[in-house]
C-alpha cells in the first residue's frame, strides 16, 4: 500500500486532522485523542497503529487543538517553576563554555542511553499487555458466537452482515466502534466469493502479508485476517506448528523479521533505492522502511546488530 492510499476510513500514510479532532482508520469516528483504551477497542495499540497504517512513530495521535493546549499548560508550568528555569540556564550557561557541554553530553550518553532503553521495555511491555487484552477480548467474542451455535466469530459475522452495529454492539458486548469494524470484517466476508477467499488464504499461508493481501484483493484487513482464521487448513498448520492459537500464528508471521529489516536497511543505504520500492517489495509503507534506516543510523557504530525487535 502506497502513501495515500485508501486505508480504511482515512489515508495511508496520512492521519487526518481537522485541527481539532483526528480521524480513525479503523472505525471513521473522530477523536481530540486516539487513546490506549480506544485502540484496544480495535484490538490494536499506539505503535502497531502507527505501523498498519503507515504513519511515522513520532506522529502524535491527537489533534493539533491538542498538542497546543498541552504546550501551553507545559509553558505556564515552567513560567511558574523558577527553580526549573535556573536549571535550564544554568545548562545553558554550561554549553557556552569551551566543550563543557560536550564532555558533559559524552559523560551524560550512557544514561540517556539506559532510560531510551527503559522506555523501550516499557513500551513493549505496554504492547504485550494490550495484546493480550485484546486477545481476550476477541475469544470472550468467539464464546458468543459459540453460544449462538456458530463455530467461529468469523462464521457468526458472515451469517449476521445484515445487522446494523448497533445491534452487533448489543450482541457481542462491545462498544461501538469495536462493533462498526467487525462489521466492515462481516461485509467483506460476505462480498467475496468462495476462490477469491481461497487464494488469499493461500497466498497468506505461502509468506504473503495480509495488507499486501487485502489491499490486491479489495478488501479490508480485518476481512483477511478472518478468513485465514476461519480457515481448518491454517488452523492444523497453526496447531502443528505449536501457536495456541491461528490469531497468535498471524500476528507473528504478519511481523517482518529482523534479517529482512537489515536487508532492506541496506539497500536504501548501499544501493541508494527509494523507501517506496523497498516497502512495495516487503509489504510495508515507505514510512516503515524510513523508520528502519532512521533506527539504523541512531544506532552507536560498533554496537551489536540486534536479532529480533517486538
Amino acid at each position: 500500500m502506497d502513501y495515500g492510499d485508501p486505508d480504511g476510513h482515512g489515508r495511508h500514510g496520512i492521519l487526518d486532522d481537522d485541527g481539532t479532532s483526528v480521524l480513525c482508520h479503523e472505525c471513521g469516528r473522530r477523536f481530540a485523542r486516539l487513546s490506549g483504551p480506544h485502540l484496544t477497542g480495535h484490538g490494536t495499540d499506539a505503535d502497531r497503529y502507527r505501523s498498519d497504517h503507515g504513519l511515522s512513530t513520532t506522529t502524535p495521535l491527537q489533534s493539533a487543538w491538542l498538542s497546543g493546549r498541552l504546550r501551553e499548560s507545559a509553558g505556564a508550568q515552567y513560567a511558574s517553576r523558577p527553580d526549573t528555569r535556573a536549571a535550564l540556564a544554568g545548562g545553558r550557561a554550561l554549553a557556552l563554555r569551551s566543550g563543557a557541554g560536550t564532555r558533559v553530553a559524552r559523560e551524560r550518553a550512557p544514561e540517556r542511553r539506559g532510560r531510551a532503553q527503559e522506555r523501550r521495555r516499557t513500551s513493549e511491555r505496554i504492547s504485550r499487555v494490550n495484546r493480550v487484552r485484546a486477545a481476550g477480548e476477541r475469544e470472550r467474542q468467539e464464546a458468543v458466537a459459540r453460544e449462538d451455535g456458530y463455530p467461529d466469530l468469523a462464521s457468526w459475522l458472515e451469517a449476521n452482515a445484515g445487522l446494523t452495529g448497533v445491534q452487533i454492539a448489543r450482541r457481542l458486548g462491545v462498544s461501538r466502534s469495536r462493533a462498526t469494524a467487525l462489521r466492515q470484517e462481516a461485509v467483506g466476508l460476505r462480498r467475496a466469493d468462495a476462490a477469491v477467499r481461497a487464494d488469499a488464504v493461500a497466498r497468506v499461508l505461502a509468506g504473503e502479508r495480509t495488507p499486501v493481501v487485502a489491499s490486491q484483493v479489495g478488501v479490508g484487513e480485518a476481512a483477511v485476517r478472518a478468513w485465514v482464521v476461519a480457515d481448518p487448513g491454517v488452523q492444523a498448520v497453526a496447531a502443528a506448528a505449536g501457536w495456541p492459537s491461528v490469531g497468535v500464528w498471524l500476528r507473528e508471521r504478519s511481523r517482518v523479521p529482523m534479517a529482512q529489516r537489515l536487508k532492506a536497511v541496506r539497500e536504501v543505504l548501499d544501493r541508494g533505492e527509494s523507501y517506496a520500492a523497498v516497502g512495495r517489495r516487503y509489504g510495508v509503507s515507505d514510512v516503515t522502511v524510513a523508520g528502519w534506516v532512521r533506527k539504523e543510523r541512531a544506532r552507536p557504530a560498533g554496537a551489536a546488530t540486534p536479532r529480533s525487535e517486538g
